[in-house]
């Protein structure tokens, strides 16, 4: 049997298409600016300690302090409005970034032979259980 060489495309195919220039061009001039706008659209950007601290009028170290527990050196209007701003803008503490700032991870390791052992499997169960 002949090999047969693939047929040719039609020359009007291999054009982009007038959406596939408008999108390189879009691409490369986000490229050049050093922006890329549809990733806010698409994945939104976790609000940090200084989103929440500007959302409350108060300085990045003093929601720190409010975030953290610290009760002493922030007034009770400024901890009711970074409060509420971490709720509005559904604010969740890093612990990664606090674990690499504090070189403490917060994290207990268990190391059992197995979890097959039913012993061994109720350790397991009662030791995640009192740590949290």
């Amino acid at each position: 049997m002949p090999y047969k060489h693939h047929p040719q495309k039609n020359p009007e195919q291999s054009k982009p298409y007038k959406f596939q220039k408008f999108f390189l061009l879009f691409f490369y001039v986000c490229y050049y600016l050093g922006t890329f706008p549809i990733w806010s659209i698409i994945l939104p950007r976790k609000p940090t300690i200084i989103d929440v601290a500007k959302k409350a009028n108060v300085s990045k170290s003093t929601a720190a302090r409010v975030l953290s527990g610290v009760v002493y050196g922030v007034g009770a209007k400024s901890r009711e409005n970074v409060q509420q701003a971490a709720i509005d803008l559904r604010y969740i503490p890093n612990t990664m970034a606090s674990a690499l700032r504090t070189n403490k991870s917060k994290t207990i390791i268990l190391i059992i032979p197995s979890v097959s052992n039913i012993f061994w499997a109720e350790v397991a169960i009662w030791s995640g259980s009192q740590n949290r």
